[in-house]
């Protein structure tokens, strides 16, 4: 009986052991014999958002299918598309010439699992193009000599007489020796945060400065000259504290030459000639150091000329002659160390000629004819040896009574007579 319940019992065994060989080796069974993967197709984000600065830019796709990619939109020319990679969709867009943000979809899908997402694209507005496009259109555009690529697609550094960094922080705006550039300049002009430099002269624009004009902070150079500019400058171009060379001559400006050029401490050149200005003067002691030439004859300024504008220690040419300049001539023209050119010819000048002037000075013009300028000569001007042209007629001067003068070895060159 023993022996029957041991075969028993091993043939149990045996059998166990069987039944464990025929059974699937666990190492193989894998995650999907349980949990099927879920088909997915989404954007990582809900929109994509394109600026001036901004015209290319891609967009990673969760998915595990293949998709098509279509556009949709009233107008959607301005953007394309590259999907040769199942993970990512890249996008480019043309510049924004639009006054108005635009907006267009981009719609993955598989048809045949019916999924689908939806990406919305937009192209914010670009001001800098806006404001040229509208100077464009109030100065004459279509008409101008050379306006090559001017409202086009192109990156605005394309456009003819535009200088910018690609689409975007225009610095330079030429548009110069063209009579048929003509109109008014627009307030958007004050859009154009970055400019440097501007340049009109030479043309038919005209009409008053906006008071936008204030708002271009960085302006070095302003070349408006020749054209037919009038009225006053604005009391916002007090913010325009770079300026390195202002021309605004031959124009009808009227008012008050600004103050604030001789608070620009980069100033070299002051250009304001030939216009209607009536008064000039500084009442905050200048930081005009760099101050080299300054230029405002041909006005009708009534106003004595500044104390301190002798203060610019760099100034060498000082041109005021035909205006109606009353008052003295400021001592402190000795202080100016630099000077070699002062025309003060037809004015009301009166007083005494400036004493004390220094024998190293670089005076070599003065002409201070046509005025009401009285006394004698003072003797400093017997050792100012550099002085080769003095035109001193037609004032009440004593020329008689100035005998030192006569040292000086120019002497004879000068123009002291006639006076009145």
């Amino acid at each position: 009986m023993k022996k029957i319940l041991f075969a028993i019992s091993m043939m149990a065994l045996l059998l166990c052991a069987c039944s464990e060989d025929e059974q699937v080796p666990k190492d193989k069974v894998t995650d999907e014999d349980f949990y099927p993967i879920e088909n997915t197709l989404k954007f990582e984000a809900k929109e994509l958002v394109f600026t001036p600065q901004k015209t290319s830019g891609s967009i990673h796709i969760n998915t595990n299918i293949e998709y098509i990619v279509e556009l949709e939109g009233e107008n959607k020319d301005w953007i394309k598309y590259d999907a040769n990679s199942n993970k990512y969709i890249s996008f480019e867009v043309r510049p924004n010439n639009s006054e108005n943000e635009r907006s267009a979809k981009c719609i993955i899908s598989n048809k045949e699992l019916k999924l689908s997402d939806t990406l919305l694209i937009k192209q914010s507005i670009n001001k800098e193009r806006l404001a040229l496009i509208s100077i464009y259109k109030a100065l004459n555009g279509d008409q101008w000599v050379n306006n090559e690529n001017w409202c086009s697609d192109k990156p605005l550094n394309e456009w003819e007489g535009v200088m910018a960094k690609g689409d975007v922080e225009v610095y330079r705006l030429w548009i110069s020796h063209d009579a048929y550039a003509k109109g008014e300049i627009p307030d958007c002009i004050g859009d154009l945060t970055s400019l440097e430099n501007i340049s009109f002269e030479y043309s038919n624009i005209g009409g008053r400065l906006p008071k936008t004009i204030g708002n271009l902070t960085k302006l070095k150079r302003l070349t408006i000259s020749n054209c037919r500019f009038e009225g006053e400058i604005p009391e916002s171009i007090n913010n325009c504290t770079q300026f390195e060379y202002v021309d605004m001559s031959n124009n009808h400006f009227t008012g008050e030459i600004p103050k604030s050029f001789f608070q620009c401490d980069q100033l070299s050149y002051l250009m304001l000639h030939n216009n209607n200005f009536t008064k000039f003067t500084i009442e905050k002691n200048p930081i005009s150091e760099n101050l080299h030439s300054l230029f405002i004859e041909e006005n009708e300024i009534q106003s004595p000329i500044p104390e301190k504008l002798f203060q610019c220690r760099g100034l060498r040419f000082f041109h005021a002659e035909n205006n109606r300049i009353r008052g003295s001539i400021p001592n402190s023209i000795k202080d100016a160390l630099n000077l070699e050119v002062v025309y003060l010819q037809n004015n009301n000048i009166d007083g005494q000629l400036p004493s004390g002037i220094s024998n190293d000075s670089r005076l070599g013009n003065i002409d201070v004819r046509n005025n009401q300028i009285s006394g004698t000569i003072p003797d400093c001007y017997s050792s100012m040896t550099r002085l080769i042209m003095f035109d001193v007629r037609d004032n009440y001067l004593d020329i008689e009574n100035s005998n030192s003068i006569k040292n000086n070895p120019n002497y004879k060159d000068w123009h002291l007579t006639p006076q009145k």
